[in-house]
């Protein structure tokens, strides 16, 4: 009997409780063997240790597909993944970290703009990869940082001219009041090499090139070409738009040697066409402004195809595009 149990039959019953002796404890003999009951439990690690156990199983991943992170089925001596791709496939089990060899690069460091308008695997070689070479166009590749700093000494390129045109330094150019020295190529830099052709020969060339190889593209389907072609005949379309389908026109088709930077030339021109009259909205500027956010989204300038949007989505809203026709 405990004292608790003691105390709570009677107050009498714990005075009795504690005038009985002490319980006697117990020999020394079972507390050492009570004491070495713990010991029992590490039983199991020392028999996890034990020579019966069977040894530990090689890695079922190999070395490339470790480096990839990606599964691997651990099929000797090739696994699915290298036997696909052509790895070298091996399993070191002792060393994790060494490796057979880099792996080749599965992308380029950078596409020409010929397969990345048209969204195609470029090979990145130099100075043409193997699909322009193959299909026999003009393979460019988009100049780096440092090359578009121009020396000093030399004159501004005309990569820095698009960028003064993005940051928002619309100078005068006389290229906007004077429709000749737009309306031939021969109004750019002296060391850019341009077709001899009059400028009706080059808008049907580029009205050739664009309802052939982009019309079909669901964002540029707007456009008619009887009706469009009719409408320059009569002189009836602004210039804006001409210029604007020669600069997308000449950046997404192979139009000959040198015209896709006097496309970028004639994007800025329609720019500044429509900035020298924008308080008067319609609907062929905001076809001229379509194309021109296109180009550039595509040549990486953000900034300003963010900038046009806005003015492109208030000349529709003034001009209420945004409503069905009764």
């Amino acid at each position: 009997m405990d004292l608790a149990s003691a105390a709570g039959d009677h107050p009498s019953n714990l005075i009795h409780s504690l005038d009985s002796p002490l319980p006697v404890p117990a020999p020394a003999s079972n507390v050492s063997a009570v004491s070495q009951q713990p010991l029992n439990l590490s039983q199991p690690a020392s028999h996890a240790n034990s020579p019966d156990r069977k040894p530990k199983k090689s890695s079922l991943t190999c070395t490339t597909c470790r480096a990839r992170k990606v599964r691997c089925n651990g099929a000797r001596d090739i696994c699915s993944n290298c036997e696909r791709l052509g790895f070298p496939c091996s399993y070191d089990d002792g060393d994790t970290g060494a490796l057979s060899g880099a792996l080749p690069r599965r992308r380029v460091r950078q596409a020409c703009l010929s397969c990345h308008s048209r969204k195609a695997r470029c090979s990145g070689h130099m100075p043409s990869c193997d699909r322009c070479r193959s299909q026999g166009i003009e393979c460019v590749y988009r100049p780096s940082k440092r090359a578009r700093i121009a020396p000093r000494g030399e004159g501004p390129s005309p990569q820095s001219h698009d960028g003064d045109r993005d940051d928002g330094h619309n100078d005068s150019d006389p290229g906007l009041t004077d429709p000749a020295s737009i309306a031939t190529p021969q109004g750019l830099a002296q060391d850019l090499t341009f077709p001899d052709e009059s400028f009706d020969a080059l808008i049907g060339r580029t009205f050739n090139k664009f309802f052939c190889h982009v019309h079909h593209i669901p964002m540029f389907s707007f456009l008619h070409r009887a009706s469009l072609e009719g409408r320059y005949n009569s002189g009836k379309v602004e210039k804006a738009l001409l210029l604007a389908l020669i600069g997308i026109t000449s950046y997404l088709t192979d139009m000959g040697p040198g015209m896709r930077e006097y496309g970028e030339k004639c994007i800025n021109d329609a720019e500044g066409l429509i900035f020298a009259d924008y308080t008067r909205p319609s609907t062929i500027k905001v076809q001229a402004l379509v194309l021109i956010i296109k180009h550039r989204i595509l040549s990486k300038k953000s900034p300003s195809a963010f900038m046009l949007l806005s003015i492109a989505s208030r000349y529709a809203a003034a001009l209420r595009l945004n409503h069905e026709s009764p």
